[in-house]
């Protein structure tokens, strides 16, 4: 039995066949890289177009409340809706004049005149923070949502100094223009354009520039198959 196998560890060792690791450093193709990058593009594609389909469904809709939309449109601001330009004249033509037993008489060289004319520009506008959004449901299918705005007001309005053009001017002896009088009757007349534009359709132009402006805004956020969108001025 001892000559048989004299050394059997010594068989097992010369038996047993190496393990070889080899590692091999492979680098990837430029074909293979653009592939991989238009997958990983399309496989974005998909994500992103399911979440816009489906993040306003009937199921999630639901979760859309009023405050979080007032707050999102607030978040605009100051909303300018309309810019109106204009040239305008001044013309002042005064005398001083004395009333002697209820009878008035013009003063001798106390007359004056001016035509003064200038380009100015106003910018109509609504303060959003008085914004009110309120949703309603109107069947399974759609709901109402109203949202109430500010009257569009005069947000900003300049005059153009370069534009300011003399046209006339006539002192008497004891009278004339100084600065002061310019600044004045300007101020007069920039009051008068803004009075005036209550009364023409600038007002009525510039709401439908705020309502086209705020439902372009809003349909971004929800899907308007299930809403129905009307506005109320306040």
């Amino acid at each position: 039995m001892g000559e048989n196998n004299p050394n059997p560890m010594g068989n097992s060792e010369q038996n047993q066949t190496p393990q070889i690791t080899v590692k091999v450093d492979r680098w990837f193709s430029t074909k293979e890289i653009i592939f991989g990058v238009l997958i990983l593009l399309l496989l974005a594609y998909i994500a992103v177009s399911w979440f816009r389909d489906n993040a306003l469904t009937l199921d999630t809709r639901e979760s859309i409340d009023s405050a979080i939309l007032e707050h999102s449109v607030r978040e605009i601001g100051e909303l300018a809706t309309l810019s109106y330009s204009y040239e305008t004249i001044v013309v002042v033509d005064e005398q001083n004049t004395v009333d002697i037993f209820g009878i008035e008489f013009n003063v001798p060289g106390t007359a004056r005149s001016l035509i003064i004319t200038f380009e100015g520009r106003m910018r109509f506008g609504i303060d959003m923070d008085e914004v009110r959004i309120t949703i309603s449901e109107q069947d399974e299918n759609m709901y109402n949502m109203r949202i109430s705005l500010p009257n569009p007001t005069i947000q900003t309005h300049e005059i153009d100094m370069e534009s300011i053009l003399l046209l006339d001017e006539r002192a008497g002896i004891f009278v004339s223009f100084d600065l002061e009088d310019y600044t004045h009757f300007i101020a007069d007349r920039k009051e008068y354009v803004e009075t005036r534009t209550s009364t023409q359709n600038l007002v009525s132009q510039a709401r439908e520039s705020a309502q086209r402006s705020i439902y372009i805004f809003l349909r971004n956020l929800l899907d308007e198959e299930y809403y129905y969108i009307s506005f109320n001025w306040i």
